[in-house]
């Protein structure tokens, strides 16, 4: 019974991430097949998740410390109004409320989990190396998709003229590699998910 729950609790933890990262494929080889600006929102969700990926260092010490529920509480929220600065900054560069409200939403599904399931043993070290993979990966991934060539697969020139960005750099330029980078991260933490823990 415990080798199936097991089982289960990966799979059903990692099927976030083997999702998000189909749809970063679907949309990096076909961007207009939910959207026109498809591939802009999902070059949001990269941008956002440097942050989650950087806030989720100090939620996890949250969870891992031994303060009190209110405490926990009042830390968490403050963390999350710190980083709504940035997303805020981001929805302000891109001119719209998606990032802010998308960081938002992402943070509330993490604060439940660090608020209300405790810590059993063990379970720190699995935390830890969660956020260092998550690090890793976001930073190489990053790096590889923004100096090596990367296909354009069906994200053309008129795509990309589609998508309207307000900001410029490298993803706006050549948002192909933004979502090379997400179908590349999403699927290394699919993966991590069902062989870690």
């Amino acid at each position: 019974m415990s080798t199936f729950v097991t089982i289960f609790g990966k799979t059903a933890g990692s099927l976030p991430y083997f999702f998000l990262a189909w749809l970063f494929l679907r949309t990096w080889i076909h961007p207009l097949h939910k959207s026109e600006r498809m591939v802009r929102y999902l070059m949001y969700v990269m941008v956002l998740e440097f942050f989650i990926v950087h806030s989720t260092f100090f939620f996890g010490s949250i969870a891992l410390g031994h303060m009190s529920m209110m405490g926990k509480s009042l830390s968490l929220i403050g963390i999350g109004l710190f980083y709504s600065v940035f997303a805020g900054g981001i929805s302000l560069a891109y001119k719209s409320w998606w990032p802010f409200l998308s960081f938002w939403g992402l943070t509330l599904t993490k604060l439940y989990s660090y608020l209300y399931t405790p810590v059993m043993a063990g379970e720190a070290v699995a935390i830890e190396s969660s956020w260092a993979f998550m690090l890793v990966t976001y930073l190489v991934g990053c790096f590889l998709t923004l100096f090596l060539p990367v296909p354009r697969l069906g994200i053309t020139q008129e795509v990309v003229e589609r998508q309207q960005f307000k900001a410029t750099g490298t993803w706006a330029d050549q948002p192909h590699k933004a979502i090379a980078f997400g179908f590349i991260y999403f699927t290394a933490l699919g993966i991590f998910e069902l062989i870690w823990f």
